[in-house]
Order: C-alpha cells, then structure tokens, then sequence
C-alpha cells in the first residue's frame, strides 16, 4: 500500500503547489494576476490533453511502468521549472508537469483494481487518496516556506527531488 500512497503523493504534490508564491512570482516575471494565474492553468490543461491518451498508453507498455516513467517525468519537469528565466518557459514546464501528472494518479488508481482483490482495492483506494491529499496540501506548504527562505528556484528543487525519490521507490 506505500507505494500506492506515495503515488498519490507525488502525483498532487506539485500540481497546486506554486499556489502560496504567486504573488512572488508574479513580481519577479513582471506578470499580471491574469498571467500569473496561468501557473496553475497551464499544468491543468496538461492534466486535461494527457489523461485521455495515458490509459491507451498504460494498456499497451504496462501500468506500472507508466507510473514510474511519469513520475520520473513529473519529477524532471518539476526540477527544470527552477530553470525558468521567463514566465513563458515557466508556463511551459508547468503545462508539462500537468502532462505527466495523469500517468501517474490515473494509472494507480486503475492499477489498484488489475492488482488487488476487491477487499484490498477498496483500502488501497483510500490510502491512494489520503496520499493524494497530503501531497496537495505538502507541495503548497513546501513551496511556500522553501521560496520564502531559499527562493522559488530551490522550492521547484526540492518538489522534483521527492518526485524522484518517489519515482525510485516505486
């Protein structure tokens, strides 16, 4: 069940997590509310083109191997997103964290049903959304306090790192 719940983990930990430094990127790019709020579009909208096509994926190359090779990709994404000399490369590298995201929550859950029996799916299930939440809540908190101390460029840092831990383990 650990793994299914670091999925979990790292499949949200970077989705809504650049959420507390808005403001500061929003300074540091010069950008509008409108433009800087595209820090979160653009990873949804990558969530949204990917997830219709990663199950086929999954079906033909095999769902764990999805998994870690999206998380391996979140985690890679996430770390070049601290590259960013431009809001448009940081937009870009968010949209392809958004990308990588469903191969990673989609596939679990889809994975828990091929590999557990129906009374071990159900729990697996829970533990895989307990992890999605504490990893939605951990990448806002992380980032926020990381890019007070340090700056947004080692919260990003930090976020791929877990990512590939994450992505190791699995």
């Amino acid at each position: 069940v650990v793994p299914v719940v670091l999925s979990g983990f790292c499949a949200f930990l970077s989705l809504y997590a650049p959420q507390p430094i808005l403001p500061m990127l929003a300074g540091i790019f010069h950008a509008s509310d409108v433009m800087i709020s595209l820090m979160i579009t653009a990873s949804t909208a990558g969530v949204a083109l990917a997830a219709p096509v990663i199950g086929q994926i999954a079906n033909r190359i095999g769902r764990k191997r999805v998994i870690v090779l999206s998380a391996l990709t979140l985690g890679v994404a996430t770390m070049l997103t601290a590259t960013s000399g431009s809001l448009g490369m940081l937009l870009f590298w968010r949209f392809m964290q958004g990308v990588a995201t469903p191969g990673v929550f989609s596939v679990t859950t889809a994975y828990v049903h091929d590999e557990w029996p129906p009374r071990g799916a159900a729990h697996a299930i829970s533990a895989y959304v307990t992890g999605t939440v504490i990893g939605g809540f951990s990448g806002r908190a992380i980032v926020g306090f990381v890019a007070e101390r340090w700056g947004w460029h080692w919260a990003f840092v930090l976020l791929g790192c877990i990512c590939l831990a994450i992505a190791g383990y699995i």
